[in-house]
């Protein structure tokens, strides 16, 4: 099985939504998938980069405001 086919049978919900226009093209379908699965892999890393950020600026702020220069 194709990477793309295995894509398009995780997303079948989304691709198959009552609420949304039906993709009858099996080439948009798969498309479709894949980018589907690249906006949740990017998700994925940015959800990461922000809870890695996220101490590092919170201590930036604490030092700033009690005046600690860098």
């Amino acid at each position: 099985m194709y990477l793309s086919e295995q894509l398009v049978k995780k997303w079948a919900p989304v691709l198959e939504h009552p609420e949304l226009p039906k993709v009858t093209d099996s080439y948009k379908r798969a498309v479709t998938a894949v980018i589907l699965e690249n906006q949740e892999r990017a998700l994925r890393e940015d959800r990461a980069f922000m809870s890695e950020a996220a101490p590092r600026t919170a201590l930036m702020h604490q030092a700033y405001r009690i005046g600690i220069q860098s």
